[in-house]
């Protein structure tokens, strides 16, 4: 069977974007075979997003607030989660969140609502203002998706460190052995987050109404509480060559997004830094539960 995100080794693509894994990712006319008219319809939808702003939330702007979110307004929003706050580097306080994401090639998100403000994996988070047409993948459960394939963080002449692609070809490869690419709207994947039969249900029609798509095996197989949005950081790359879309644009940041638990208390004063850094409020969602990096892993 033949790959929809086939790869060409033997030339490079024309004007390739310098320094991005996504070269390969437009390169021949099976690439998005699946991205149809309905598809783009349902891209369309991503933007009820664009209205939703975490300064408009007074009431979830302190900790501690124990305001059950699925009994106010509505509001969806998609989240990059952190999983291990020891882990973030140097530049998160040098620097804005949102000219770091145009560096970065694909990032992983969860889509979130008030109610499902819980369908998200790790501490606390940034809130995305993305333009659809930096959607590449939209998954109702966890892929697995990693956000740096194929590169290296390298220290530039101010010593800071940045990515520089190492591997072009990981990237697609690891694109096309962990997404579908078939974009859904944002209240399909809502109403399939943490639903065993929403799962089993859509596992039959995917394979009926595309018989010779070849879905990844996880993809099948597995189920998980919380849902992946893969998005793309860097503007100026044509992932939705029909339908008229435009080309990936900027990536903005719209607040902090923190799981209101006991567990999360120490981590408010980071929080609160990247805040004032990033210029944003932060909105705390009550959420008395464990927190969990995976299937069976907490994180803590």
């Amino acid at each position: 069977m033949k790959n929809i995100f086939r790869r060409k080794k033997q030339q490079s693509p024309p004007n390739p974007l310098p320094g991005t894994g996504l070269h390969f990712l437009n390169t021949d006319k099976l690439t998005n075979r699946y991205t149809d008219s309905v598809n783009i319809q349902q891209l369309h939808a991503w933007k009820e997003l664009y209205i939703y702003r975490p300064q408009n939330q007074p009431e979830l702007h302190q900790p501690n607030n124990d305001i059950d979110p699925s009994t106010g307004k509505k509001w969806m929003y998609l989240i990059h989660m952190f999983r291990d706050p020891s882990k973030i580097r140097q530049e998160f306080f040098t620097t804005q969140f949102k000219n770091l994401l145009k560096t970065w090639d694909v990032i992983s998100t969860s889509l979130v609502s008030n109610q499902n403000s819980r369908a998200v994996v790790g501490y606390f988070g940034f809130i995305l203002d993305v333009p659809i047409s930096n959607i590449l993948s939209t998954n109702y459960k966890d892929i697995g998706f990693q956000n740096h394939v194929g590169v290296e963080w390298v220290k530039d002449e101010q010593g800071v460190l940045k990515p520089k692609v190492i591997k072009p070809y990981d990237l697609v490869d690891h694109i096309n052995e962990l997404t579908n690419r078939i974009i859904q709207s944002p209240s399909y994947i809502l109403s399939r987050t943490d639903k065993m039969p929403a799962h089993i249900e859509d596992v039959m029609r995917l394979k009926k109404e595309f018989p010779t798509k070849m879905f990844p095996a996880h993809f099948l197989a597995s189920f998980s509480t919380y849902n992946e949005i893969v998005i793309v950081g860097k503007p100026h790359v044509h992932i939705h060559p029909q339908g008229g879309i435009p080309p990936t644009g900027y990536i903005g940041v719209k607040g902090l997004y923190v799981m209101d638990n006991p567990q999360c208390q120490r981590y408010y004063h980071l929080v609160q830094q990247l805040a004032m850094i990033n210029k944003v409020p932060i909105i705390y969602v009550d959420n008395p539960s464990n927190l969990f990096s995976g299937p069976g892993q907490k994180i803590i």
